[in-house]
């Protein structure tokens, strides 16, 4: 999703996001999270600035956080890449592999000519997630997380920018 994608948010409100996204890539996490969920206060129906938040929950290792922003994201725009490939990859690495896979289904039928970095993302995750399921048959939850982590390390996934 880009800010292309937010359609009636104030451009004074997407100016704000975009400082959000700056003070999170200079790892000043609380200030950008601090910005971001005043931004939903205002613009409440924006998926946009609810996935940009769930970014940078992601980022804090606020997991469940993220998942909801996500979730919210995706009530008001059931196509949003970023946060089908991101709430699918906070499911995987809890061992719901069913929801990730489904996520990562949407994000990637968004993107058929497989230009979008984040619905590339969302295909990768989903041969990992489907080999997981292969090995991990039978196997206790805590045993399919430990496929999960070692899998993310192994390709080198680094989460949300």
């Amino acid at each position: 999703m880009s800010e292309d994608d937010v359609g009636a948010a104030a451009p004074e409100l997407l100016a704000l996001a975009t400082v959000a996204r700056q003070l999170a890539e200079q790892g000043r996490l609380d200030d950008a999270r601090t910005l971001l969920e005043g931004l939903v206060i205002l613009e409440p129906t924006s998926a946009y600035f609810h996935t940009c938040l769930g970014c940078v929950y992601m980022r804090m290792d606020r997991g469940e956080d993220a998942v909801a922003s996500f979730e919210e994201a995706l009530r008001y725009d059931p196509a949003d890449i970023v946060a089908h490939t991101y709430c699918g990859e906070l499911k995987l690495e809890r061992g719901q592999l069913e929801p990730a896979l489904d996520h990562f289904g949407r994000a990637a039928g968004g993107d058929l000519e497989g230009m979008d970095p984040h619905a590339n993302r969302a295909r990768t995750l989903s041969l990992i997630a489907e080999r997981i399921r292969a090995e991990a048959t039978g196997k206790p939850t805590e045993a399919v997380r430990d496929l999960v982590r070692k899998a993310l390390r192994a390709e080198g996934e680094d989460g949300p920018r």
